[in-house]
């Protein structure tokens, strides 16, 4: 960059540089060399450098919609601190596009897109200009670049040095391929720039040249401009002339050139897509939710400019460490980085900033939920643990089964577990251990301490209402807690799992045959069946040969209790293939885990193993049943292209119209699958040691040796269109499963005096019973205490006693529930209040009741404070619901109407993308 401020002040034919539309690069420089933002303020002003729009220019795929509207947000938010933002959508080498993009960019008023990957698949007849309409039917011109983003590369190819006659037959080579070809307007759009090559210093020169000559020979003009005055000629072109130009709607990908698409990407390095996926949701749906409900709880309008006696009566949503979080996530989403197709040094930058993004946003959601549980109302009991449970999407949940964990203040028998009701719901203490803590007073000095009895309980919970929490009470006993059936050794017909609605016999290979009990007709056969192959490509491509299958099974264990069923495996994967690339012919053993929880349609499942071999590729398929549906970003797309590869973010599905059943698998973190006409596949594990790409460079930590763990769920179902939806809706669940916390009494034997809070996840997979146990807990964005420690947050009994908020509550609800919630958060405007964000699943247009509680818990709080504003001679006063229709870029659009002075009605189109902001 310092070549780019040189030529931009000492060579007048040097008129613009473009950093690739992302702030990252700016911002990298200024870093370095902070004395020059008066340069770039300068610059921007006189449109000599473009700004934004994006803050790094991301992976579409490999990343959720809403990660991919932050990264825009933040782009333009930052690029509006030195001038004005590039409201172009310049993605020139991203490897495909989202269905939902153009809906997006019209969300921060971006009218056009630049993409140099995505349209070879429609044939070379695709030209430079097109309309891209979403789902939804919002549109956007597109300027394809045909011949990629390094279609007028000049380095070493043209030069003041070559003839004329060099310049015309170079020339009139691009005005060949990339206008005369392509183009439908008068115009085309070359680029001189490309990986890994820096800025051309006889640029000026070069392009006068070669004006001066194709205007004499073709009378066509080379002129230097910039992305935006491009676009605005060439859509002004589109528009005013009328041309007629061709219209493509849905996703760019998955074509048939794996060379521009490089799908196998996105099976590359996958314990970072799994981080990626955990950090995500830790920001999305634990974080940001609980902090902004808060925030707007304790903090109503008419309060924001007051402050109170302590800081414990209001509650400050922490912008700036939000922005961190989500920035540090974002430096991880180019599409070299989050796919996994760079040098071990990107790697481990791309593992150190997941860690600094998952440990502020968990700690970000840890101190909201405490501000939360510390203002219920609750009558401490020594002989009680109170355990708060959040959920935080839009869909109810009945009947789920979940983990949570308690300090039993020395307790050694069973326990009682009761709902906010009071009734008794089922449990069971699955686990007993220990945990170390420490407690940092905001007076006096740290203390450390060891709890000696820490139980891990599954409850299975009647309710937990939409973006709502739940209060359990947990009673010690001195009854002996039930243990479960272990069983150690089966007969091969006794090897299943059953409840009331399915049967699933575990095969010879590991995989399972389902059978539905109510009409045994229907049945599911070779359910994640694995299949292991040597893998001969690199991190851009794969390429298998000598798969083979499971030959050898072990029963380890099946645990049987009043909650679920569950069996554990040990598989052995072996392959004659590895020992001529590797010299070891050992098997890989892998610890196979089903889970069926009783009244459930879902069998849970979790993968371990130690990977010591190299160069190989794991996968488990599943039965097609007909017609597939993948889900993507604000998106659930049915499969057109059979046999190829496509992204997933929590699951894929499969619907058979004519024997009506379906099966849908879910995951967490696990994005690669392949469909065709017999089978889905997804892919576990793909280890290589090379780039890829060009040269030869080695990678020895995409082998992806040690320990690995993956998670995904399976739901078979029958019936029709809404069946399929509610089966999906399921596996959005088991992408983002429930989080307690709990009110601990330590009475006088603990090292405390008063009551504290323990952060946990439950998870549900911490029901697993077995040696292995803590390394369940391991597997979850929220950690456990004896992995990572913890603050502790002293109470006081009198103020529980009387603290305003009730035992369960739902903050807001959206009708249909299986809407999908996308963002709520604090609005970036600081006058203005929360942004809710979901998405219509469906084609479908639906009438929607949005409702919205908070302005009931904000009266029982300000009525708490109604003695301290007498106090202080102020007058309180009730806030009232106001609701506005919001952008991506959060601009308030029109109000709308509340009813019953909680409700809003709107028609939300199929895939339509929701923004509302709440006040």
């Amino acid at each position: 960059m310092d070549d780019v401020w040189y030529l931009l002040k000492n060579d007048p034919e040097f008129y613009h540089w473009h950093p690739d539309g992302q702030m990252a690069v700016i911002e990298d420089y200024l870093e370095i060399r902070p004395y020059m933002v008066d340069h770039v303020i300068e610059a921007a002003k006189k449109g000599m450098i473009s700004l934004g729009p994006w803050y790094t220019q991301p992976d579409e795929f490999l990343i959720s919609g809403e990660a991919l509207a932050r990264n825009l947000l933040y782009g333009i938010k930052l690029a509006s601190k030195y001038g004005d933002p590039l409201l172009v959508g310049y993605l020139p080498d991203t490897f495909g596009h989202i269905s939902q993009l153009p809906q997006i960019m019209k969300g921060f008023g971006i009218e056009s897109v630049v993409i140099g990957r995505g349209a070879e698949h429609t044939g070379n007849g695709f030209p430079n200009e097109a309309w891209w309409k979403s789902p939804d039917g919002s549109k956007v011109f597109v300027s394809y670049l045909a011949s990629w983003y390094c279609n007028a590369l000049f380095h070493h190819r043209i030069s003041p040095s070559h003839t004329d006659e060099q310049y015309l037959t170079w020339f009139n080579t691009k005005h060949t391929k990339v206008w005369k070809e392509h183009s439908t307007i008068n115009h085309a759009l070359l680029l001189d720039g490309c990986d890994h090559t820096g800025v051309d210093y006889d640029i000026g020169e070069v392009v006068n040249k070669g004006d001066r000559l194709m205007s004499a020979d073709k009378n066509v003009r080379i002129l230097q401009s910039n992305i935006r005055d491009y676009m605005e000629i060439a859509r002004e072109e589109v528009i005013s002339k009328k041309t007629p130009i061709v219209e493509y709607s849905g996703e760019m990908f998955a074509g048939p050139d794996v060379t521009t698409y490089l799908v196998n990407v996105l099976s590359n390095k996958i314990r970072q897509k799994q981080e990626n996926y955990r950090v995500q949701i830790s920001l999305e749906h634990y974080a940001e939710p609980m902090a902004s409900l808060i925030w707007q709880i304790f903090n109503p309008p008419v309060d924001r400019t007051k402050r109170f006696a302590t800081m414990e009566e209001n509650y400050s949503y922490d912008t700036d460490m939000f922005w961190y979080s989500w920035k540090k996530l974002l430096e991880n989403h180019p599409h070299d980085s989050i796919s996994g197709c760079s040098s071990e040094e990107v790697h481990k930058n791309v593992d150190d900033r997941f860690l600094r993004a998952r440990e502020v946003a968990d700690s970000l959601f840890t101190e909201a939920f405490v501000k939360l549980i510390s203002k219920i109302k609750m009558d401490p009991d020594p002989q009680v643990a109170k355990v708060v449970v959040f959920n935080p999407l839009l869909s109810p949940r009945f009947g789920e089964i979940s983990v949570i964990r308690v300090f039993s203040n020395g307790n050694t028998g069973g326990v009682i577990v009761r709902n906010s009701a009071g009734a008794i719901i089922p449990a069971a203490i699955i686990s007993s251990g220990t945990a170390w803590d420490y407690v940092l007073p905001n007076k006096g000095f740290r203390k450390g301490f060891r709890v000696p009895d820490v139980l891990h309980i599954a409850v299975k919970i009647p309710k937990v209402t939409s973006m709502g929490y739940e209060t359990l009470t947990v009673e010690f006993t001195d009854e002996p807690a039930t243990n479960p059936t272990v069983q150690q050794e089966l007969a091969e017909d006794e090897l299943f799992l059953e409840n009331e609605n399915l049967k699933a016999r575990v095969n010879s290979d590991g995989s399972l045959s389902i059978t539905w009990k109510e009409d045994p007709t229907h049945k599911w056969e070779n359910v994640n069946a694995f299949q292991h192959c040597i893998e001969g490509g690199t991190e851009y491509y794969s390429s298998t040969s000598s798969c083979g299958h499971i030959q050898k099974m072990n029963l380890i264990q099946k645990v049987t209790n009043d909650l679920y069923e569950s069996i554990e495996l040990e598989v052995f994967l072996e392959n004659s293939g590895w020992f001529p690339i590797t010299g070891n012919s050992a098997p890989v053993v892998v610890r196979l885990s089903y889970l069926l929880t009783h009244g459930s349609n879902r069998i849970d499942v979790r993968v371990e193993f130690e990977n010591f071999q190299e160069y190989w590729k794991l996968s488990a398929m599943f039965p097609n049943e007909g017609q597939a549906w993948i889900d993507s970003s604000f998106d659930v797309l049915k499969v057109k292209n059979m046999g190829q590869y496509h992204a997933q973010n929590q699951f894929f599905a499969s619907y058979s119209e004519g024997r009506k059943q379906g099966i849908v698998i879910g995951n967490r973190g696990i994005p690669e699958t392949q469909v065709d006409s017999q089978k889905m596949e997804i892919t576990l594990l793909r280890t290589t040691s090379n780039i890829g790409d060009w040269g030869d460079f080695k990678v020895e930590t995409a082998l992806e040796k040690g320990d690995h763990a993956m998670e995904y769920s399976i739901l078979p179902f029958l019936g029709e269109e809404e069946e399929l939806l509610e089966a999906m809706n399921q596996m959005r669940l088991f992408a983002v499963p429930l989080v307690s916390l709990q009110v601990l009494n330590w009475g006088t034997r603990g090292p405390l005096s008063h009551p504290v809070l323990d952060f946990r996840s439950s998870e549900l997979f911490h029901i697993f019973k077995g040696k292995r146990f803590e390394e369940h807990l391991k597997s979850f964005a929220l950690r456990p205490a004896d992995e990572v420690s913890i603050d502790y947050f002293n109470l006081d009994y009198e103020v529980l006693k009387t603290n305003p908020l009730p035992t369960q509550f739902s903050f807001l609800s959206v009708n249909p529930s299986f809407f999908v919630i996308s963002a709520l958060k604090k609005s970036e405007n600081p006058e203005q209040g929360l942004i809710l964000r979901f998405y219509n699943p469906t084609s479908r247009i639906f009438s929607t009741v949005v409702e919205v509680n908070l302005n009931e818990l904000i009266t029982l709080v300000m009525e708490k404070r109604t003695d301290k504003r007498e106090e202080n001679g102020e007058t309180g006063s009730k806030t009232k619901l106001r609701v506005w229709r919001s952008t991506f870029n959060e601009q308030r659009g029109e109000e709308m109407t509340v009813t019953q002075g909680n409700q809003v009605r709107l028609n939300v189109k199929g895939k339509e993308i929701v923004t509302l902001e709440i006040a």
